[in-house]
């Protein structure tokens, strides 16, 4: 794999890395000793000592991948978001919309930053990955986006949902008018059939009350597939040729009975058709971040401290 967005969830990371760390400003990340490659620091709590970088790698793949993680000035501050090591080149081509949830900002180049509507918010507990999460309340709270994304053929949409179960459908994307939802419409009460626009995908799936990596991804045919916590749900019987425009998240403007009620956290939207080695890679590299890199020795720099981290 090529470009992929390696998390480095500083939780895990021994105690001397955070005993000269201070606000994650100085962090660089290096593919080998000297060349650096782009990397976000989506957050860094020193009192807690937890934080969240990505990385973008190439290539990914196999075993025995080192990087490098340079750390320890104090006087260093962020590339700018949208230079050659800043955030927005982390996310390759086609990424519509990269939503961390520990902010409302969109980490592309796309600016899709989140507005929160009708109750949404940014709530302070922790999510599945960060220590924050995107909340939303059953009765069409959403979070909307100005610049809308026109799904009209491959895309993969890959989030952390924790539903509370509404009672008519979870709609995970909507649109301002009209039929443009990318939704799971309430079946029975362990079963939401997913549904886009007004075509159906036939998977069905129980997402309620706890957290689940969900990966969506419609395919060159048609066919739209399903994921939770990288397991298949069932094989679409059904191909849809349907387009949708959306621009917020949670909510339908056409059936308002189709809604959000529960959270999201690390919300990833993309028109590309995603492989499984990268849709595998997305699910372990977040849910055993501890085990999918290791760290090594932390050794002393002229301008700090590195550490070898090494992808397993």
């Amino acid at each position: 794999m090529t470009d992929f967005p390696v998390p480095i969830l500083l939780a895990n990371a021994p105690a001397a890395v955070h005993a000269k760390l201070t606000t994650g400003d100085d962090i660089r990340i290096c593919s080998d000793e000297t060349t650096q490659v782009p990397a976000e620091v989506v957050s860094y709590d020193s009192t807690a000592n937890t934080g969240e970088v990505y990385a973008k790698l190439d290539p990914l793949g196999g075993s025995n991948v080192t990087f490098y993680m340079y750390f320890g000035n104090s006087s260093a501050s962020l590339p700018a978001n949208d230079s050659t090591y800043g955030r927005e080149n982390v996310w390759k081509s086609g990424y519509q919309g990269v939503w961390h949830a520990e902010t409302l900002d969109d980490s592309t180049s796309n600016g899709r930053d989140l507005t929160a509507q009708n109750g949404a918010s940014l709530d302070s507990t922790a999510g599945a990955v960060g220590n924050k999460r995107l909340k939303f309340l059953d009765g069409n709270s959403r979070f909307s986006f100005s610049t809308s994304i026109a799904l009209s053929g491959v895309f993969t949409l890959s989030m952390y949902i924790n539903n509370n179960g509404p009672a008519d459908g979870i709609n995970l994307f909507g649109g301002s008018a009209g039929a443009n939802d990318l939704f799971f419409q309430r079946a029975s009460a362990t079963a939401e059939r997913l549904r886009m626009g007004t075509g159906y995908a036939a998977q069905y799936i129980d997402l309620d009350n706890v957290w689940s990596w969900l990966v969506i991804r419609r395919h060159s045919n048609n066919y739209i597939y399903a994921w939770r916590d990288n397991v298949a749900e069932e094989t679409p019987t059904f191909a849809t040729t349907n387009s949708i425009t959306v621009s917020q998240m949670g909510d339908s403007t056409y059936n308002p009975t189709w809604d959000m009620d529960g959270f999201f956290d690390e919300v990833r939207l993309t028109t590309t058709q995603e492989s499984d080695d990268w849709r595998t890679a997305e699910f372990n590299s977040l849910s055993a971040n501890d085990t999918f890199l290791s760290w090594g020795a932390v050794e002393q720099n002229a301008g700090g401290f590195s550490r070898i981290i090494y992808v397993n």
